[in-house]
């Protein structure tokens, strides 16, 4: 999101320790196929890529069940959904872009004319988006659309294929790929630039939380942290394999999944891990929450593994220990803000993925009730602003 935004730093106070009924479950996924990457528009509506294969797997009820959606090409690697029907999928085999607007049900086709294999894609406005990947013979690209998918320009190269990118705000975007390169955009893509690594590790995974500074990086026996979005530190949990994808939900409460099973957790930002591992026979390829107490991941010979936890939860699956809730989660036409302690000069401010300041809202009484039925589908985020701190909580609006 734009860093403009209420001209100070934008500091999240989220979920901090992991409580003791968190807990990753087996999936029933119906096919044996490694899988790669996944994606969820909401707490029920997601979708997995399979590794060579020529379909998605759909759920709507939050991966009690799982459907096959084919594709118009296989090779499937990487995934991204702006809601639960406009999606994108990029492959290893082909410089082939497919996208979806109705939820999986057709697919068109685009060739991003890159000629190489794309590894990861990621939008940071609904039309402007990027695609990282590259080859051995020919090295590392980043392509940029800024029409929705439909034509692609190369806006970075490098001597190593790039693996992994992710945006901050609309307009700072920051990659990573082999050997440990790092690449940073300050003006929504059009330009990278790459940055001093600590590591010559490959790096397959880069995650930023949104409208801060803070980001992980995970790859081959290494995790990285970043506080400036400029210097990074390496904070590797012990005897760590080989990490193919990290995701945090807020700026301590983390995830890094990959080799032997492994999943990594922590609640401090990384200075201590937890490691817990499944019987996959194979590896984790990737994770995604779609809140702080829903999440899955996904792996070899069909495996989906679910989250289900958090921190103080209640029953609207927030943590209230900060004293600011959102509900209900997902919304439909309002929602309801409930401040516990209430400050002279609070605020209410609703963004959308971009940084766009959509509503604002001065907060008078301990519960308050937001109209958002003029906001289309998809993900936001409603911030409690007052003299001392700003609180974040991600909503979505159905």
């Amino acid at each position: 999101m734009n860093t403009k935004i209420f001209g100070i730093f934008l500091v999240l106070f989220l979920s901090g320790n992991i409580a003791s009924n968190a807990q990753w479950n087996q999936q029933t996924s119906n096919v044996t196929d490694n899988l790669m990457d996944v994606y969820f528009t909401d707490n029920n509506t997601g979708f997995v890529t399979a590794q060579g294969m020529p379909y998605l797997l759909k759920t709507v009820d939050g991966g009690s069940s799982w459907n096959k959606i084919n594709l118009p090409s296989d090779g499937c690697n990487a995934l991204w959904f702006m809601n639960s029907n406009v999606g994108y999928v990029v492959g290893a085999n082909l410089p082939v872009l497919m996208k979806t607007t109705d939820g999986g049900l057709t697919w068109t086709m685009t060739d991003t004319g890159t000629g190489v294999a794309a590894y990861d894609i990621c939008f940071s406005t609904p039309d402007i988006g990027f695609i990282v990947g590259g080859a051995s013979f020919s090295g590392g690209q980043i392509i940029r659309t800024t029409d929705a998918g439909a034509t692609w320009s190369v806006v970075f190269t490098t001597t190593w294929e790039m693996l992994s990118v992710s945006f901050s705000t609309g307009n700072t975007g920051y990659a990573v790929g082999m050997v440990g390169v790092i690449a940073k955009t300050t003006d929504a893509g059009a330009t990278w630039t790459q940055l001093t690594s600590i590591t010559n590790k490959n790096l397959a995974s880069v995650f930023f939380i949104p409208n801060t500074t803070v980001g992980y990086a995970a790859g081959e026996g290494v995790i990285l942290k970043t506080m400036d979005g400029q210097n990074w530190i390496n904070i590797t949990p012990p005897n760590a394999g080989i990490l193919f994808s990290v995701y945090f939900t807020d700026v301590n409460t983390g995830y890094a999944a990959g080799q032997y099973g492994s999943i990594y957790s922590t609640s401090d930002g990384g200075s201590t891990w937890t490691l817990t591992q499944y019987n996959i026979n194979g590896l984790f390829q990737g994770v995604f929450f779609s809140d702080a107490s829903h999440g899955w991941a996904v792996g070899d010979h069909g495996s989906i593994y679910k989250y289900s936890g958090g921190v103080g939860l209640n029953e609207t699956g927030q943590n209230n220990s900060d004293g600011f809730m959102v509900y209900p989660n997902p919304a439909t036409d309002r929602i309801t803000a409930e401040i516990r302690d209430l400050n002279q000069k609070s605020k209410l401010i609703i963004m959308d993925f971009t940084g766009r300041v959509l509503i604002t809202h001065q907060i008078k009484a301990n519960l308050s009730e937001i109209d958002i039925s003029n906001l289309t589908s998809g993900c936001y985020f409603v911030n409690y602003v007052n003299e001392r701190s700003i609180v974040v909580r991600r909503i979505i609006k159905i």
